[in-house]
Formats: structure tokens, C-alpha cells, sequence
């Protein structure tokens, strides 16, 4: 079974593109996608692969931009016989109509290519490893051959008409400057892990930036006034379906703007950059907001899927002894299956805290007894006995109980499409976040988004005195799409007094590794923000039109796996001992055989 390759290509991607700009510096005069009737006649030279072939004449040769027949003369049998399908070759020939045959399913349909001369470039010596059924395994490690497919073609080109845009929205109408910041970097406190890159052999290392937070900082201080860039950040932590180990964001950053206004710019980027094939669905401005502790209260979460309309509410009790809350999911009962509750309980278990709930039907309500529930209010809820289910938690912390709910709401809500209908983009603003959090194990203040943010206006002279930190609000912004976070921003502090007060005094952080920010606050540093959107996760989205849960791995060219691992190469791999040498390193192997550290 050959792969699934091109038959009707994405010309969406290139309809402002004009032929002779798609052709220009290639040797083709015409590509396997434009040729039409008014091409009759007409000698013509396409290169491309072979799709399919049939009874030893009939050819299917497509190329990034579609496909179209050529006939080969019997001359050509033995050789057609021996060329094996994706094998790229030249065809030399005439256009000719193909009357009564013409297939009108496909834009070339209607024509087909009398092969006068056929070159061969390069055969396929076996079988292609990759077939519609294969595994992603087997995709990621001939992921150049799995980029020929419809659906990667696709998925890069949608990528690229994106970004595209939005570049030129941000130059255009708004005369932002896109910088390129440094890749080989400083260790940054107070953030995600970074990959440690040595530096020759004098015992150094760079490092590979998580974003980049301080450069774009010191850009603003260096009055560039509106930066952007398409940013390559690094992060050494697990890798899952929305995350890569690398990473690329829409990151920028503005002098003297607010809050409001940074939101309204991403507004506006998303809008003009929005994709042409989507346009129908194109959301309104402005989006919805909502506040942190809104979100957490009603949805368990703070990044809520607002295309589910259950929201958590009390649930009344005989005593006050413990807390409760619940919501009712609509239409939920049928899809209750031994082996989805089964799974997830232990997505549940699999949290750091205590929890208990129940998933109740309206039936049973009288026989529940595993908290003292006031069952005349859950009665007159006015449920439908043969269609819905009341989801209950209940513990001694409040914020535990709503993130189970939290949970719970969304598995169930996966398992009725109903609520997940394609092409719905449910934005929303999550903002007032805590500037800091406390870290359940370790008992430490962290900063809630990272060390930089500064607080609401407010709340400035709380921070300064050490007093009310769990109150004290961040001028931090989320844009949350379908339950998912695509992005994030915040003002940012510019006074390097107040940067150096919550690095040492409140975080408890080394402020030496970040000396040239400070040091550059000092020199009349504007007040600025911004915000970094996750175009991995983001396109993702889109690409799969709604669909929250989509792999990034669909959007990117060369992705790594769910471990982190680059099939395709082999990489990461442990280094040789010449490497070794190099850097006056050596591998300590630990009792636990997934763990390798490196030591000087």
C-alpha cells in the first residue's frame, strides 16, 4: 500500500502566488498543479514524484503543488516497468485533451501530458517504510518521507501563511522591529530547567534560553521601543503532546503601553493573521475576560474550555465540618463507562494531594451517604434522571476540591463530542493572577508567572514592605483557546530597586546571574511589557479545527517524540569519549537507570 500522497493539492496555500513566480528559478516551465485546457499544445517539463502508475503507460506525477497524468509511449514499458512509485523523475512532453476521458474530480483532470522523455533521478530501491496505517514511531523516523504526505504539506504551508501574516501586520501597521536574540545565553533564575551548553574547554557553559524574557527586556532599555521576533526557546522538561523540549513563539515586547493595550494588540494580531480557509469562524473582539479566581471557582481550572457549560457551584451540607462542591453535567450519563471512570480515577490518583468524589445519577441520590449532602437541594436541581450526573468532591482544602472538579469536568466533557463541535475557537483572557504562589511541597514562595512581573499599581506598596503576599495581583494575562493556554504576558517591573527587593528578599533567589538587568534598570529603563503566543500549540488548534487536544508534533517539520526523543536521528544520545575529553566531563551513573547526570 503506497502513502497517501497529493491528489488535490492545498491551493489555498498558493492562490495569491502566480504561476510564474511558483516556476521562477526552477528548471520546470510548469508545475504539476496549473495545467489546464488553455495549456493544449503546449511543450511542457514538470519534475516531481511518481504517485501511482498503471498498465505500464498511464503516470501520476505530483509535486508540492498537485498532480497531473502523463501517457507513456510503449518505447517506455520496460522502463516504466522497473520505476518504482515515489521515485522522482522528469517528464518531457506535450499537453494534450483527454476527451471522453477526462477526469473532472481533479483540477488536471481534464488534460494529460503526452511523455515524449521520462529521466529517472532517483528510484526507490524497496518498498516506503511509511504507509497510512503506520504507527507515529515509524512516521517520526522517516519523518522527511511522512513531510509528503496531504496532511503535513498542508499543516507546514497553513503554518507558514500564518506566521507570515502576522509578521506583516506587526511591521506594517504597527512598526514593530524584528530582533533576533541570542541562543547561547546565561543561566536565567527562577524559571523552567535549561539545557546546558559547554563552552570549549575552559569549564563554562552557555545556556539555551527558556524565552527571551531578559534580552526583550534589555532591548526596551536600549529604547527600541516595539520588538518581535519568531523565537527557537528551550525547556528540559517532560515532553508532552501540547510540548517540546524546543519550542517556538510569536514573542514581543513594548515601551510605555498598559496592560490594555497589549491585550487589544494580540487581539488585533490574531484577527489579521486569522486563516482565510477559517474565515466564517473568525472570532469577535474583544474577547471574553475573566479573572483568575472567577475561573478557578467556576471552571477548576485557570485555563476553562468555555465550549463546556457546566459550571461548579456549592453543594449544600447537613454540617459544616467539611467542604463541597459539585456541578451537574447535562447528557453525561449514558457515556459513563466502567472503563473511562476507571481511567479516571487513576488520572485523579495521580495528583498530589488527597481527593474524594463521587459521580452520583439523580437516582441514587437518596442512597448516597459518603458525606452528609443536603439531598432536597440536589432533588430540586431539576435533573433529567435519564440523562445526566452529579459530580461531587469534597476535602478540608477548597482549592484541591475545584481542581478535581476541574479535572473530572473535562474528561467528561471529552467523552460527549457533542460539546466539541469542529471549527469552534472559544478565546478567552484569564487576568488578576496572585503575583506569587506557595509550592505545596517545599512550603516556598514562587512567583505564579516568573520573577519579572510586576504587581497592580495597588498592591506595589504591599510588595516593597514584604506584607499580604498571597493577595498581592499580578498585572499578568493569559489567552486561553478551548481549554488550552496559547500565550502569556505581563507588565513588567522596571524599577531595578523593586527587581532586586523580590529576587533576594521575597523569591529568595541569586540575583548575580542577573546583574546586567538590574544594572540596566538603573539607567532610566522605560516601563514596558508583553507577551509570548505558543505557535506550536496555537497553529495546532487551527490546524485541526477546534480541537484542543491536537499534537503540536502535527504542526512541526522535525518534532520530537512524547519522551523527547528525535527518532529520526537517534538524538539525544550519550556522548562519545573523545566528546567527553573534549569538555572535561564524565557520565554518573545512578542507581535509577533513567537518570544520567553529568559531572565536571
Amino acid at each position: 500500500m503506497a502513502l497517501l500522497f497529493l491528489n488535490l493539492f492545498p491551493k489555498i496555500f498558493v492562490r495569491n502566488a502566480s504561476s510564474s513566480c511558483i516556476n521562477s528559478f526552477t528548471l520546470r516551465t510548469h508545475n504539476c498543479g496549473e495545467l489546464r485546457l488553455e495549456h493544449v499544445g503546449h511543450r511542457v517539463k514538470i519534475y516531481g514524484w511518481l504517485e501511482t502508475k498503471r498498465m505500464d503507460k498511464f503516470l501520476l506525477i505530483k509535486d508540492a503543488y498537485g498532480s497531473v497524468q502523463a501517457l507513456a509511449s510503449d518505447q517506455m514499458k520496460d522502463l516504466i516497468k522497473s520505476l518504482k512509485e515515489q521515485s522522482s523523475v522528469c517528464v518531457e512532453g506535450t499537453v494534450l485533451d483527454r476527451g471522453k476521458d477526462r477526469n473532472n474530480k481533479i483540477p488536471t483532470g481534464q488534460i494529460e501530458i503526452d511523455a515524449e522523455k521520462i529521466e529517472v533521478f532517483n528510484s526507490i530501491p524497496n518498498a516506503l517504510p511509511v504507509y497510512n496505517s503506520s504507527t507515529e514511531l515509524t512516521r517520526l523516523t522517516h519523518r522527511y518521507l511522512d513531510l509528503r504526505s496531504e496532511k503535513m504539506q498542508l499543516a507546514l504551508r497553513f503554518r507558514a501563511q500564518i506566521i507570515s501574516k502576522m509578521r506583516r501586520f506587526l511591521e506594517d501597521e504597527c512598526a514593530f522591529v524584528d530582533i533576533q536574540t541570542p541562543t547561547l545565553s546565561h543561566f536565567t533564575p527562577g524559571g523552567a530547567n535549561e539545557f546546558p551548553v559547554p563552552a570549549n574547554d575552559s569549564g563554562e557553559f552557555f545556556s539555551l534560553p527558556q524565552s527571551p524574557q531578559i534580552y526583550k527586556q534589555l532591548l526596551m532599555c536600549g529604547g527600541i521601543d516595539k520588538y518581535y521576533q519568531v523565537a527557537i526557546c528551550y525547556r528540559d522538561e517532560p515532553t508532552k503532546p501540547n510540548r517540546q523540549p524546543e519550542f517556538t513563539q510569536l514573542d514581543l515586547e513594548l515601551s510605555f503601553s498598559t496592560q490594555e493595550k497589549i491585550i487589544c494588540l494580540i487581539e488585533q494580531i490574531l484577527i489579521n493573521s486569522w486563516p482565510k480557509e477559517l474565515e466564517q469562524y473568525k472570532p469577535t473582539v474583544p474577547f471574553p475576560r475573566m479573572d483568575y479566581s472567577e475561573a478557578l471557582a467556576k471552571f477548576g481550572t485557570d485555563k476553562p474550555d468555555t465550549r463546556i457549560p457546566w459550571e461548579i457551584t456549592d453543594c449544600l451540607l447537613e454540617d459544616n465540618l467539611i467542604k463541597a462542591k459539585m456541578f451537574v453535567a447535562k447528557g453525561a450519563q449514558k457515556y459513563l463507562t466502567k472503563g473511562r471512570m476507571i481511567r479516571w480515577e487513576q488520572k485523579i490518583d495521580m495528583l498530589s494531594f488527597k481527593k474524594d468524589y463521587s459521580i452520583i445519577r439523580p437516582s441514587s441520590i437518596n442512597k448516597f451517604n459518603k458525606i452528609p449532602i443536603n439531598k432536597d437541594h440536589l432533588l430540586n436541581l431539576n435533573l433529567d434522571k435519564d440523562n445526566d450526573v452529579i459530580v461531587i468532591c469534597w476535602g478540608d482544602c477548597e482549592e484541591h476540591i475545584l481542581k478535581v472538579l476541574g479535572y473530572l469536568r473535562n474528561y467528561l466533557a471529552e467523552s460527549i463530542f457533542d460539546y466539541f463541535q469542529p471549527n469552534q475557537f472559544n478565546f478567552v483572557w484569564i487576568q488578576r493572577f496572585p503575583l506569587f504562589v506557595k509550592n505545596e511541597e517545599s512550603g516556598k514562595i514562587e512567583s505564579a508567572h516568573h520573577p519579572f512581573t510586576a504587581p497592580i499599581p495597588q498592591h506595589e506598596e504591599d510588595l516593597k514592605n514584604g506584607i499580604n503576599l498571597d493577595r498581592i495581583e499580578a498585572q499578568h494575562y493569559d489567552l486561553v483557546l478551548n481549554g488550552e493556554e496559547i500565550g502569556g504576558g505581563s507588565i513588567r517591573i522596571h524599577n531595578a530597586e523593586l527587581q532586586e527587593h523580590v529576587l533576594t528578599k521575597i523569591l529568595k533567589i541569586d540575583s548575580e546571574p542577573l546583574k546586567h538587568l538590574l544594572e540596566a534598570l538603573q539607567y532610566g529603563a522605560p516601563p514596558h511589557g508583553g507577551f509570548a503566543l505558543g505557535l506550536d500549540r496555537y497553529i495546532a488548534i487551527l490546524n485541526a479545527r477546534g480541537d484542543s487536544k491536537a499534537s503540536i508534533r502535527n504542526v512541526i517539520a522535525f518534532p520530537k517524540s512524547a519522551s523527547g526523543k528525535c527518532y529520526m536521528t537517534g538524538s539525544p544520545t550519550k556522548p562519545d569519549e573523545w566528546l567527553l575529553e573534549r569538555y572535561k566531563l564524565k557520565i554518573v551513573e545512578e542507581d535509577d537507570e533513567e537518570f544520567d547526570c553529568y559531572e565536571r
